[in-house]
């Protein structure tokens, strides 16, 4: 079993890579850079084997296509785009050029990255399994409160991504889970977060597990429960 992690330095994405080796499984696991990710560093001594880091930026062509030469000849069974960032403003207060970071690197990055990354999913053995972690935020019933523009709408079009990416990629046997880790406590989520990493995670490996295509393109909250768009 290969696994892809794009965004694997800390937070949930350091748990996926935790989760995945306790498994058995290759990990490649990336960040932007690398030679500060003391965590994940710290984890490939442990796992020498089974532990690849690589260095990557979602909002680069450049960058994702070399990370994509450099495994182009390695199967991946399972790719999770965990790499993001959060925009908190108002209307107020709003930044286009913040928005369109933010945009480019919650939504467009993980276009890049699955584009880049298609031949390599193809090859898996069975069907590959790709993870989109996105955010209740980015659902529109839900939507109560206002705000965060540029997050919310950054969310919302990942989950469209992803559903049109489920539609796409039925034929070529990969499935897509666009997946809401839920109130974590991480770096974005904050110390008053109800979730921590290892229950978010260990809840979403149980969406990757039953994955089908039946499920491929709909919306999960890491407790099993299915969301509104």
């Amino acid at each position: 079993m290969n696994v892809l992690i794009i965004g694997g330095n800390r937070g949930l994405g350091l748990e996926w890579t935790k989760q995945w080796l306790d498994r058995g499984a290759t990990v490649y696991s990336t960040a932007r850079q690398p030679e500060k990710a003391d965590e994940l560093q710290q984890l490939q001594g442990q796992h020498s084997d089974k532990l690849h880091i690589h260095q990557v930026d979602v909002t680069s062509d450049e960058s994702v296509d070399r990370l994509a030469k450099t495994l182009r000849d390695v199967p991946i069974d399972v790719l999770i785009q965990n790499a993001g960032i959060s925009g908190r403003a108002g209307i107020s207060n709003l930044n286009s050029d913040d928005v369109l970071h933010t945009i480019n690197v919650n939504s467009v990055g993980a276009l890049r990255v699955v584009q880049a990354f298609l031949p390599n999913l193809k090859k898996a053995e069975d069907r590959a399994k790709i993870v989109l972690t996105t955010s209740l935020m980015g659902s529109i019933d839900d939507n109560r409160s206002g705000g965060s523009y540029a997050y919310r709408m950054s969310k919302a079009a990942l989950n469209m991504a992803g559903k049109s990416m489920a539609v796409d990629l039925a034929d070529d046997s990969i499935d897509v889970l666009i997946v809401h880790p839920g109130w974590v406590q991480t770096d974005m989520g904050g110390s008053a977060a109800r979730i921590t990493v290892n229950k978010s995670v260990s809840g979403m490996m149980q969406l990757v597990d039953k994955l089908s295509p039946e499920m491929s393109g709909t919306f999960w909250h890491s407790n099993g429960k299915r969301l509104e768009w």
